[in-house]
């Protein structure tokens, strides 16, 4: 069961509750990434509302990526740097930063405009060919 949405924060769990992210294959076969922006990417992306904003807090991508603090931190500042997560801090009334917001760009988040149509630059589909028994993809109990 997932847990609710934090209306702060638009926080909520990923994944576990059936819900499922799609990310372009340009992001995920781009050999200048580390594997671990990868990964942090990816849990940007299934943390995204309909505008690419992700709140996902330090613990939480720590805890999911089974990463330790400076790799994510240095997964994170890669991925803004390549232009895949758009930070933007803004002050509150008393001058303090409030907590960054990070916007997830379309080169690694598909999002979904009206109908089945997708906006994400290299979305691809399944090709009408394909197989669940085809050896490239894997059998289905392979667990992947």
């Amino acid at each position: 069961m997932s847990e609710p949405a934090d209306a702060a924060h638009g926080r909520e769990k990923p994944a576990s509750s059936g819900r499922f992210t799609q990310i372009t294959v340009g992001f995920l076969r781009d050999s200048g990434l580390s594997p671990g922006a990868k990964v942090v990417g990816a849990l940007y992306a299934s943390y995204a509302d309909r505008d690419g904003w992700a709140f996902p807090g330090l613990a939480t991508l720590m805890r999911e990526a089974h990463m330790g603090r400076d790799k994510v931190k240095r997964a994170k500042k890669e991925l803004v740097r390549a232009g895949l997560l758009e930070l933007q801090r803004q002050q509150t009334i008393s001058g303090q930063f409030a907590r960054p917001r990070y916007r997830v760009s379309e080169k690694i988040l598909v999002r979904h405009s009206t109908g089945n149509q997708y906006r994400g630059r290299e979305a691809t589909t399944v090709p009408k060919n394909h197989r669940m028994d085809n050896p490239a993809y894997g059998k289905p109990d392979d667990g992947f």
